[in-house]
């Protein structure tokens, strides 16, 4: 049983922080009219990665929550 609370204190602290870094992504999308050129690209990057780090974050939480839910028996 204390498996399953990590498990699931586990996948809520990875939603939050995956929604902090969508958030941050999201700002940061809004302030991309500032740069130019280069400078866009780099941005436009970071911002891919930003949100390539969310989808892993949302994928292994939502393992997390297969794996506890097989282990209680849900």
């Amino acid at each position: 049983m204390r498996r399953i609370e990590h498990n699931q204190e586990l996948s809520r602290k990875l939603e939050i922080i995956g929604a902090k870094l969508e958030q941050a992504a999201d700002d940061a999308l809004g302030q991309v009219k500032e740069y130019q050129g280069a400078e866009l690209i780099e941005v436009l990057k970071l911002i891919t990665k930003l949100y390539e780090d969310v989808a892993r974050l949302k994928v292994i939480s939502d393992e997390l929550k297969q794996r506890y839910s097989a282990d209680s028996g849900a």
